[in-house]
């Protein structure tokens, strides 16, 4: 059992290292970061697209329920 103990430890141990030597927290940062200032223009494109497909007031209230239903109805009020 010692030697499975071992084992895992020098796995775990070069892992580490892989994933410091690799930089990860820098890109898994930049990928938050572009991931979160994308969700903006996004948003809008697929508010000009369903604004065309079924209207824009049918577009604006289906967004405003979604954010009713994920932030609640009194954030969802405030955008």
């Amino acid at each position: 059992m010692s030697r499975w103990f071992q084992e895992a430890w020098v796995l775990l141990k070069e892992s580490i290292a892989g994933y410091l030597d690799d930089d990860a927290l820098s890109h898994g940062a930049a990928m938050a970061f572009y991931a979160a200032t994308s969700l903006a223009p996004i948003l809008l494109i697929v508010m000009a697209i369903a604004g065309i497909v079924i209207g824009n007031d049918a577009a604006q209230l289906a967004l405003s329920a979604e954010f009713a239903g994920v932030m609640g109805p009194q954030s969802a009020d405030l955008l």
